[in-house]
């Protein structure tokens, strides 16, 4: 079997900062390419039996149903048809491809984190992320060119919130998340120091994407408490979930303080009175109603098969037959696959979910797929091709670990 262990471990953190490349009018990045090549060949090469788990069979069948159905009931739409009608067969084969590099590849997410090499890469991004709030609006175009699509609205580089690289900023939000988690975890295990976090944090709060700040300050929570009171922990992880504690106390007392007297200057602060109301003329759970309520016309359309989406020149925020953004994912997928749509991913993260649960309880696996389904049913995630690849090798290395857990109960029984 060709070994291509260190070249995933290389190119996982590569996903949050990596030059892209504009290939066929589709915007891919060096990781995105990588992969794709790397799993190619990784499948041909290896030696042992693949398996995929029942459930994910279980996903890509309902997901291919969904697919075939919308598209032929779209034709009674009089939906436009052309060559993108066929780039679900391509995610089909990044969403397995990325599970079985991810499953079969050898990594662990240990030495993810600890390498040398993720704490530059971090560093890079956590400098970039930073310098581009404070440089002016030529500057940041620069900074960002050889990260970002062609065709890009520059208008969003106008405002003082950190875009992220390539895709949009609440899904980038999301996924720097994912590697804020497991990184938590990393460093509550005492495999590494705090460095991952930290950064990941710095990054989350200058895309100031509210759901994901919101999810990490839980995640912290929830982490410190699972930790401490862990009958493994040991008196240097629990010492760290008190500094845990006390870091978010001190994170509240200093938000509630800018609420009051800095709210007109800290953007931060701006984006929650967004999300409660309290800025002129913008509350975002109004505007996440009117986007749903669009969603739902689209659906009760064609409840059952649902309605292909239409070219991204046809897309329309007023007409539902043209309609493709409800900023709901569950909704997206029902109106655009029908209910096989909507069960293939519903299925998927519920029961992601419970095998975490149950019969061991893996906490960070559980906030990951938990806070994707917040993230879901507030945004997006799986429509961006970026967000498939790496969700796909998160969960190939999650059924890694569980088989390696498997693996060592079975040898301890028979001693």
């Amino acid at each position: 079997m060709i070994r291509f262990d260190s070249l995933v471990k290389y190119l996982i953190p590569l996903f949050l900062i990596s030059p892209m490349f504009n290939i066929g009018g589709f915007g891919l990045t060096l990781a995105e390419l990588s992969i794709l090549i790397v799993a190619s060949i990784f499948m041909f090469a290896y030696q042992g039996p693949i398996r995929m788990p029942v459930i994910f069979i279980i996903f890509l069948t309902l997901f291919i149903i969904g697919r075939l159905g919308a598209f032929i009931n779209s034709l009674d739409y009089n939906i436009p048809v052309n060559y993108s009608k066929a780039v679900f067969l391509f995610i089909i084969f990044v969403q397995v491809g990325s599970y079985i590099l991810g499953r079969y590849s050898g990594v662990s997410w240990d030495e993810i984190i600890i390498s040398k090499y993720t704490k530059v890469l971090f560093l890079i991004l956590t400098s970039i992320s930073v310098i581009y709030l404070i440089v002016d609006g030529d500057t940041r175009i620069r900074l960002l060119s050889i990260f970002m699509p062609t065709g890009m609205d520059l208008a969003r580089l106008n405002v003082p919130r950190f875009p992220g690289l390539g895709i949009n900023a609440n899904i980038y939000s999301f996924i720097a998340f994912m590697f804020f988690t497991i990184s938590v975890r990393t460093y509550l295990r005492n495999k590494t120091n705090a460095l991952i976090p930290i950064l990941c944090l710095i990054v989350i709060l200058t895309i100031t994407s509210k759901t994901t700040i919101l999810i990490a300050v839980v995640t912290l929570l929830v982490h410190s408490m699972f930790y401490y009171f862990h009958t493994d922990s040991n008196t240097t992880t629990k010492r760290k979930t008190i500094g845990i504690f006390w870091g978010l106390l001190f994170f509240s007392i200093i938000t509630i303080v800018a609420s009051i007297t800095f709210s007109e200057y800290i953007l931060l602060v701006q984006r929650f009175d967004e999300l409660i109301g309290n800025s002129d003329n913008v509350n975002s759970l109004d505007d996440r109603y009117e986007l749903w309520r669009l969603g739902f016309e689209r659906i009760k359309m064609a409840p059952i098969l649902g309605i292909d989406v239409v070219q991204a020149e046809l897309i329309s925020d007023t007409l539902p037959i043209y309609f493709a953004t409800p900023h709901n994912e569950f909704l997206f997928y029902w109106m655009s696959l029908g209910i096989a749509g909507l069960l293939a991913y519903s299925i998927l993260l519920i029961y992601l979910v419970w095998i975490n649960l149950f019969p061991k309880i893996r906490i960070e696996w559980i906030i990951i797929y938990s806070a994707l389904i917040i993230q879901m049913t507030f945004d997006g995630a799986f429509q961006t091709l970026r967000f498939q690849f790496i969700f796909f090798i998160f969960m190939g290395l999650n059924f890694r670990e569980m088989a390696i857990e498997r693996t060592k109960n079975y040898e301890f029984k028979l001693q």
